[in-house]
């Protein structure tokens, strides 16, 4: 929620501070004190109205299970030193080793699943950092647009202006912290992105085991998109950090109905001006979704109707967490303000490059795809020669993992709709099989041509992760 109260203060003061005078809004002191305000402000509120406490077991702390672990991180700083300063990788490939041999070991021996979180944030920050700290390196060139006009810029050029995490809430970090905006890219930002493991095992902890929640957490962790794409953030990681903090929201139990509400719609808008294809791909795969989704309730109806001893009951019968879902995720208010605000945003930045571009290079894919000429950066990786065998392995192991969730996929639904067996809730299972492999069909044979982005099948891979360990 502090990601988006930042980039929100950020983007609202400077709109409206330079009509009261202030030409550099975003500049150290603006921000400083508005930041401030809101924190005293929120901070009296909280205190007023509850009973706010916070435990801290000591003694669980500084067990030695936890603290075994900590020495990933530390590990992973000392062999990115050693890389660069020394040529030598002898540490870094023991540390990989250690890493891929512990959820493994979790398989055979299920023990003290409550550091399993813990244990996945290790990873993924050993991961983001391994190789990646020196030289400092990386930015967006919306980053220095704002440090030289001290504002963020909605129309500042054509198709710049409209992502808000590199225009105001990096900026914004680089600012108060004083680094670099290199360092900051490449020290801060894989901080933020090492959290996104633990919210994906937060969801999967929802439905599976903790066992399977962490071997689905590492499948992510460990997949070559999120140790050297995901670690800047950028418009690659962010908005995927925002779409697993829906997914942490709509499975949280001890979440009001309100509360789910503001919470989904506020992520839901963090995503949307974080990265336009990104928002394009979630938007018609929600939509498709919700359509899958009634139509499981259509298909259940339809065999009370024909099946005379079939028990009415069943049709009520909910996993866990599918009303949260549906109250959440499918309600039709939300999926119309979601899509509104998705096509408004890239009408009114960024000049409308990104949206008015989009119609335009959607009808040229599919022109391409019936003329025998559909081509795309995911099927030019499968068919490639790189040359290298290692390469060559890996991509094996992936097209061997999609198979799996394929037929994960498969096997659930076959499950539900002919056997009438509910495995897990119908809308987790829309909306993170068939709609999201709706998205994936897009990504393979039209949004490579029309965004030229290779990292969407990694987004749509956040919800995807879990099928091949669900049995």
């Amino acid at each position: 929620m502090s990601l988006m109260i930042v980039m929100g203060i950020g983007a609202v003061i400077s709109l409206i501070y330079p009509l009261l005078g202030v030409d550099r809004p975003l500049s150290t002191w603006p921000v400083l004190l508005t930041l401030s305000a809101l924190v005293t402000v929120l901070s009296a509120k909280v205190i007023h109205s509850s009973d706010f406490s916070c435990v801290i077991n000591i003694d669980d702390t500084i067990s030695p299970l936890p603290l075994a672990f900590l020495f990933l991180p530390i590990t992973s700083i000392f062999g990115s030193y050693a890389l660069v300063r020394f040529d030598n990788n002898l540490l870094l490939l023991y540390l990989l080793g250690v890493i891929g041999m512990i959820p493994v070991a979790v398989a055979v021996r299920d023990r003290n699943s409550q550091w399993y979180g813990f244990v996945v944030w290790c990873f993924a920050f050993a991961l983001v950092y391994h190789a990646g700290l020196w030289p400092f390196s990386g930015g967006h060139p919306e980053f220095a647009l704002m440090m030289e006009h001290g504002r963020w810029l909605p129309n500042a050029n054509p198709g710049v202006g409209s992502l808000l995490p590199n225009s105001v809430l990096f900026p914004i970090y680089a600012l108060l912290t004083g680094f670099p905006m290199a360092v900051e890219w490449s020290v801060v930002n894989p901080f933020l992105v090492s959290f996104l493991p633990v919210a994906l095992y937060t969801i999967y902890r929802s439905q599976v085991s903790a066992k399977r929640a962490l071997i689905a957490s590492c499948l992510f962790t460990f997949s070559y998109p999120f140790y050297v794409l995901f670690p800047g953030a950028g418009r690659t990681a962010t908005p995927i950090m925002f779409l697993a903090l829906m997914g942490v929201t709509v499975t949280d139990q001890e979440l009001t109905g309100i509360q789910k509400q503001v919470l989904t719609i506020t992520f839901a808008a963090g995503l949307v001006v974080s990265h336009y294809g990104t928002a394009y791909v979630i938007m018609f795969a929600l939509l498709v979704g919700a359509v899958i989704f009634q139509s499981i309730q259509q298909i259940d109806i339809l065999h009370d109707y024909l099946d005379e001893d079939s028990k009415i009951g069943y049709i009520n019968q909910q996993f866990r967490f599918s009303l949260s879902f549906r109250q959440q995720v499918f309600r039709p208010t939300f999926l119309f303000l979601y899509s509104i605000f998705a096509i408004a945003w890239y009408i009114y930045t960024a000049e409308g490059v990104k949206f008015y571009q989009l119609p335009i290079k959607v009808v040229d894919a599919i022109y391409g795809i019936i003329y025998g000429q559909a081509s795309g950066s995911a099927a030019n990786v499968v068919t490639k020669d790189y040359g290298s065998q290692l390469v060559a392995t890996t991509r094996l192991f992936y097209i061997f993992f999609g198979a799996l969730m394929s037929i994960g996929f498969l096997y659930v639904g076959y499950q539900r709709a002919v056997r009438r067996n509910q495995l897990t809730s119908d809308q987790f299972y829309a909306i993170g099989s068939r709609a999201l492999r709706y998205a994936r069909w897009i990504r393979v044979t039209i949004w490579d041509r029309v965004l030229r982005c290779p990292r969407d099948d990694d987004r749509i891979h956040v919800f995807s992760t879990i099928r091949p360990f669900w049995y």
